[in-house]
């Protein structure tokens, strides 16, 4: 499941939790993001973030990227 979030409190979102990726890339990483994620298993044993640098005129693409 992808979450598209802008400016969210980590804390609501994962809490009690030991271990966490957090992955960061701007717009023109969007091709080695999405090859890095299909190189995770399915049980991929810590929660993974994603903190992706847009510009403010960027169309939402990115999120229906992620979810193809």
């Amino acid at each position: 499941m992808y979450l598209y979030l802008n400016f969210v409190n980590v804390k609501t979102i994962v809490k009690n939790v030991e271990k966490i990726v957090v992955v960061g890339t701007s717009a023109g990483g969007m091709k080695v993001l999405v090859a890095l994620i299909e190189q995770l298993p399915e049980n991929f044993p810590a929660p993974l973030l994603i903190v992706q640098h847009i510009s403010a005129e960027a169309t939402g693409d990115a999120e229906l990227y992620l979810r193809t």
